[in-house]
């Protein structure tokens, strides 16, 4: 499946799939049934960056991070939270949980390594060697704990 066009034609988007495909591809977690989900990541992710900036354009004091959170209504004089703000929020949502998805944050990582060691694994009753699986797959010997009790 080629890149989409929507990928071709966003710089951003682009540059992370180019960067973040070949990472997975190294790592040997890349098929070519996880595009349409990886362009979802790759296109939220330029979302997300263009909505940052957006709301960054609107800051009206340098000195005062995040300043475009707030926008005032001139003819009122209300202060209300700039609807970007939602966005952005939604946008990021989505992209940590397509990261999540791909094994690109820490947690996700750990939990990867852990279903790839678990599967390494003998099942319960196989022999691993000591019995220590043996062991466990018997489960807790009951009868020798109400003879001591």
């Amino acid at each position: 499946m080629p890149k989409p066009k929507f990928i071709l034609e966003d710089p951003q988007a682009n540059c992370l799939w180019n960067l973040l495909k070949r990472r997975l591809q190294s790592a040997g977690k890349w098929t070519e049934e996880d595009e349409t989900a990886f362009a979802l990541l790759v296109d939220s992710y330029s979302r997300w960056l263009a909505v940052t900036a957006q709301i960054r354009e609107l800051v009206s004091d340098p000195g005062v991070p995040d300043s475009g959170m707030i926008l005032v209504n001139a003819r009122k004089g209300t202060i209300y939270r700039n609807p970007l703000m939602d966005v952005r929020a939604q946008l990021q949502g989505e992209v940590i949980r397509l990261c999540d998805r791909f094994g690109l944050t820490p947690l996700s990582r750990a939990r990867l390594a852990a279903i790839t060691r678990a599967a390494d694994l003998p099942l319960f009753g196989e022999t691993a060697g000591g019995g220590e699986i043996e062991q466990l797959g018997k489960g807790p010997d009951l009868d020798a704990g109400a003879a001591g009790g």
